[in-house]
């Protein structure tokens, strides 16, 4: 489950960790609806690169701190497109489009 605390809004039921390279690099490929969201933990904090090739749904992306703080949203990232975060993040989680809606930098996410 994805919960923006600050809000007091679950933001997605279901979530699940990539952990794995194979997991990381293929994320939502071949996916027609995003059933839950995908964690991305990477650690050190840098800027993410997430490329939406194969990817055939719109998402949303909020990019984490080291302490779950958001720093930086994207909304309505389109398929078949690639996306550069403005901002280093130690964690990514995609989510279905409007999901993320509501959401701000600074606002405390909690994944269970």
């Amino acid at each position: 489950m994805i919960r923006n605390i600050t809000k007091k809004k679950v933001l997605m039921p279901k979530s699940a960790i990539m952990r794995s390279y194979f997991q990381k690099s293929t994320g939502l490929m071949l996916r027609t609806k995003v059933e839950k969201a995908l964690v991305f933990p990477y650690g050190a904090p840098k800027k993410m690169a997430i490329h939406m090739f194969l990817v055939f749904v719109p998402i949303d992306i909020i990019f984490l701190n080291d302490k779950n703080r958001v720093v930086e949203i994207a909304e309505n990232i389109i398929p078949f497109s690639f996306y550069l975060s403005k901002n280093k993040a130690s964690t990514f989680i995609e989510l279905p489009k409007g999901a993320a809606h509501g959401s701000r930098v600074g606002d405390l996410i909690k994944i269970n």
